[in-house]
């Protein structure tokens, strides 16, 4: 049987190992070094980003996966500007090399570093030609509040909990229709099909914190 190490290493033998994020002076550019262990072959990815949607939050909207690393002064690249392809970078970029990016982890290495760099220079007085505004380039949030609340919340959603059960009938075999009346403000921003699903959520919370009977169900 092979250990930990070398299974873990089976399963991520067609994984491309992520090296430097590079940020530019332009503003909304940053270039990453990947490299593939099995061919020893280095490539870059160019990220490009700029404001989208209606909320205006930066994401990008370009792509450029070059073979071999991307640096002005790289020796590989001069030839190349100059119309000289035979380079020690001379290889493809097949489909088989795209699917194997690791597309978020290098975006969320984009993101920090545009993050970091326009904060630098924003606060230096050093003008950028596209500059982002940090709080633009943030992972969006999704709507809605916290899940974890005070305790006040949770021993409202027991009491009435407890006032469906005793109702009985239909009511009480539904609880949580009965709970949705009392929290619409607090889950309107939700799609109708997940209102229940967050509301049971919230009866499982007042249960672990003991303002509910264990044996009881939603």
């Amino acid at each position: 049987m092979p250990d930990k190490k070398t299974a873990k290493q089976i399963r991520h033998r067609y994984a491309l190992i992520v090296g430097t994020t590079h940020s530019t002076t332009l503003g909304n550019q940053t270039i990453t070094d990947i490299s593939d262990p099995i061919s020893g072959r280095d490539f870059s990815v160019q990220l490009i980003w700029e404001l989208q949607g209606k909320d205006q939050i930066a994401a990008p909207y370009m792509i450029q996966i070059t073979a071999g690393k991307v640096d002005p002064l790289n020796s590989a690249d001069i030839e190349r500007r100059l119309g000289n392809s035979q380079t020690s970078s001379n290889y493809p970029i097949s489909s088989t090399l795209i699917r194997r990016i690791p597309f978020e982890k290098i975006t969320d290495a984009s993101r920090q570093v545009l993050i970091q760099n326009n904060t630098f220079y924003s606060q230096n007085n050093i003008p950028l030609v596209h500059e982002l505004d940090s709080e633009k380039l943030q992972t969006p949030k999704k709507p809605g509040r916290p899940f974890d609340r005070s305790d006040s919340f949770y021993l409202e959603v027991a009491k009435r909990y407890k006032e469906a059960k005793s109702l009985g009938g239909s009511v009480a075999r539904k609880p949580a229709k009965y709970i949705q009346g009392f929290v619409m403000d607090e889950i309107q921003h939700l799609p109708n099909k997940n209102q229940l699903v967050q509301i049971r959520k919230w009866v499982a919370e007042a249960r672990k914190r003991g303002y509910l009977p264990t044996a009881e169900r939603s």
